[in-house]
């Protein structure tokens, strides 16, 4: 086995143990205990389960180049179907686990990341800031931001590969006049110390839309999310280099 190999194996035991327990259950209809890959060659894989061994073969005899693309086809064919609506309530209670959001946005002087509480009121997403704020200058001139949803690094498997949320959004600045008693009282249910920033004049809500988005919850696990918030699984064109 050639070090191109080697590595794609190494890479596969080490980071997708998940892929080959689904490929046992695919071939084998086994949910399999334990399982690793004990060989592979431009042919076809070998995988160990609970003892037991079998091969499966490429579509395809592969090459160096072409051999994550061989792997990665078998993976993908074995990968059990999201169900959609369940997948859309995990996305939907991840991002409402959280209490504040990550924030992207810029203008013609430059980018500016930084963060803000949030609130949810049904399908709203609403964000709290100052106009004192820098990103409240640059979401005033351009109000396409992205916002993400990170997971902690403390609660990851593994920091290369912490799930993540993240939305392309329009943020809509509204008028003190503008529902801010509605929103308030949802603002001070949510964080008990927010009723020192009621006479703030400065401090505004900020409605924002989802335009489209994507879930990332593990290696090889993206899906794509619509302005209706609804998820569908990405394809993986272009595959780890190995």
């Amino acid at each position: 086995m050639n070090e191109k190999l080697k590595n794609a194996l190494e890479h596969m035991n080490k980071e997708h143990i998940d892929s080959i327990k689904n490929l046992v259950k695919f071939h084998k209809n086994v949910d399999a205990k334990e399982a690793k890959l004990t060989h592979l060659d431009y042919e076809k894989i070998t995988i160990n389960y609970d003892g037991n061994e079998f091969s499966i073969n490429y579509d395809n005899k592969a090459n160096d180049e072409t051999l994550h693309y061989e792997i990665i086809n078998l993976c993908t064919k074995a990968k059990p179907k999201e169900d959609g609506s369940k997948l859309n309530e995990e996305i939907k209670n991840y991002m409402h686990s959280f209490k504040s959001v990550v924030i992207a946005s810029g203008d013609e002087n430059g980018f500016i990341s930084s963060y803000a509480p949030i609130i949810f009121n049904g399908d709203e997403i609403f964000i709290f800031i100052s106009e004192v704020a820098e990103h409240y200058t640059t979401i005033s001139k351009n109000p396409n931001i992205e916002i993400m949803f990170l997971q902690d690094e403390k609660e990851a498997k593994t920091v290369f590969a912490r799930i993540r949320l993240r939305y392309q959004v329009k943020a809509t600045i509204l008028p003190r006049e503008e529902r801010f008693e509605e929103l308030f009282s949802i603002l001070k249910q949510r964080f008990s110390e927010a009723s020192v920033f009621a006479a703030m004049k400065d401090f505004h809500f900020v409605k924002l839309s989802i335009k489209s988005g994507r879930y990332v919850k593990g290696f090889g696990a993206a899906f794509s999310i619509d302005e209706h918030n609804n998820a569908s699984a990405i394809r993986i064109e272009k595959p780890h280099k190995v």
